[in-house]
């Protein structure tokens, strides 16, 4: 999927992603993988390794890329004017 950032008036990352790649779902899925990690082998070092990966996929997409998206539109603003 490719996103023309010059022909985007919209600044709100979120709008342009489909339903299933919104900050809820993101948290929810995390939550349920370190749950489920909890589970199934009941070890607590292994839920806190997969903890540690969820935590740097939460930080990648609902902080890093939003915030990347953002700064390339209004570059692309800027350069556009």
């Amino acid at each position: 999927m490719t996103i023309n950032l010059s022909d985007s008036k919209n600044e709100d990352f979120w709008e342009v992603k489909p339903f299933w790649c919104q900050p809820w779902s993101i948290i929810l899925s995390g939550m349920m993988i370190v749950a489920l990690s909890f589970l199934w082998p009941h070890k607590i070092w292994f839920s806190a390794l997969i903890f540690s990966i969820v935590l740097a996929w939460w930080y990648l997409f609902l902080i890093v890329v939003p915030a990347n998206y953002k700064s390339s539109l209004r570059k692309t603003n800027l350069d556009s004017n």
